[in-house]
């Protein structure tokens, strides 16, 4: 299994388009560096680097930089919610609703939600279906309600 560690290494490799560049950057020795590359490759039985001067990507690599570019966006994004709620920071949640629930359903949960969850700001967007799926994509909001 690849660990955000490791999806880190990869991305600083793939930007520098050097094993040894990226060592340097990362402070740590080109050996420990290649060796995460391999295990990564390894685990996921790809080859994501072809070993030309300057590297290059090979099509599984390029799939694995854009999904890591999202996930390691998505782990910082996660790391600093918690780091807000270790420190009793309010937190926003987004959420979008069908306009045939809005009127229904969030006076049921709304309350019980407030008392579980009293550092949450809610933002509500009411939507048709078609909009709130685009909104979710976009990351424009953190989870539909339909």
């Amino acid at each position: 299994m690849i660990s955000f560690l490791q999806l880190r290494y990869f991305m600083v490799v793939a930007d520098s388009r050097s094993f040894s560049s990226a060592a340097k950057q990362l402070y740590i020795s080109q050996q420990t560096l290649s060796a995460h590359i391999a295990q990564m490759e390894a685990d996921l039985g790809v080859i994501l680097f072809e070993r030309t001067r300057p590297l290059t990507l090979t099509a599984a690599g390029e799939q694995l930089y854009q999904r890591t570019d999202e996930l390691l966006f998505l782990h910082r994004q996660l790391e600093q919610e918690m780091w807000n709620f270790s420190e009793g920071e309010c937190q926003n949640l987004r959420i979008g609703i069908a306009s045939s629930y809005a009127r229904t359903l969030l006076p049921q949960i709304f309350p019980d939600l407030m008392k579980k969850c009293p550092y949450v700001k809610l933002e509500l967007y009411e939507r048709n279906f078609s909009d709130l799926s685009e909104l979710l994509q976009k990351h424009k909001v953190d989870m539909i309600m339909t």
